[in-house]
């Protein structure tokens, strides 16, 4: 088997290698709802002030928990309230809030902090238990679904109608955006590369093949009498017929 073959069977193995994994860490399949292991119950703690409709957003806080059996927990909080002392951002806050709120990890918390100005910022955190199911990338699609919302909008309606609509997507087909694009952009340079070692290889073997077919072709000469050329070695020259055994 040639250097060329074994080279693209390897490279061909390998691409399908990574194409794979890449599905793997990219793509979130269709999963049934949680049955086992989550405890507790919804919390929606309103420290800033902004929930004009808890019951409105507590509905669709439910019908989440009901499609997907994951418990979820919302608090608002200021900034005020916060920041002096977790350097580290919302997101160190908000695991706070998840330790201390639960004992499983079974459960979704998202945190709203709200500014002085009234703009919101978001954190959310997921229990070890059901980050295959709330991704970071989703978790961040739902951030961009409130995206916009400030104190004094319809903020419960808007966000019971965010879990409602989220439902769906965290039991359905979902694809890690950033995963994706780092793996297509290593399986693109891999294939390039591959094209660049083949075509190497198979340049070499060509020079390889046309060395020895040069070191092999038989020595030739010309005949004194008509020019014509004749292997050395020959007893008569093939254009004229004349002997020509004498040649080395």
């Amino acid at each position: 088997m040639s250097k060329t073959r074994i080279y693209v069977i390897v490279w061909a193995v390998f691409t399908v290698v990574l194409m794979i994994a890449g599905s793997l860490c990219s793509f979130s399949f269709p999963k049934g709802k949680i049955t086992d292991g989550c405890e507790g119950s919804i919390v929606i703690d309103d420290r800033a002030g902004v929930l004009d409709d808890v019951g409105t957003l507590k509905s669709g806080m439910e019908k989440f928990e009901e499609q997907t059996g994951i418990v979820t927990a919302l608090f608002t909080v200021a900034d005020s309230s916060w920041k002096k002392y977790y350097t580290g951002g919302l997101s160190v806050y908000a695991n706070e809030l998840m330790v201390t709120t639960y004992d499983d990890d079974y459960h979704w918390v998202f945190v709203i902090s709200v500014a002085d100005d009234g703009s919101f910022t978001y954190a959310s955190v997921v229990g070890d238990a059901v980050r295959d199911y709330v991704t970071t990338s989703l978790a961040d699609s739902f951030k961009s679904e409130l995206k916009g919302l400030s104190k004094g909008d319809a903020v419960s309606a808007e966000i019971g109608s965010a879990y409602e609509k989220f439902a769906g997507r965290v039991l359905g087909f979902n694809v890690n955006i950033g995963i994706f694009i780092v793996f297509l952009v290593v399986i693109v340079a891999f294939i390039v590369l591959g094209v660049i070692v083949v075509g190497s290889v198979r340049a070499k073997e060509r020079e390889e093949k046309a060395r020895v077919a040069a070191a092999n072709a038989p020595k030739q000469a010309k005949c004194k009498f008509c020019g014509g050329v004749y292997d050395i070695g020959s007893s008569v020259c093939p254009h004229c017929g004349v002997r020509v055994l004498g040649d080395k």
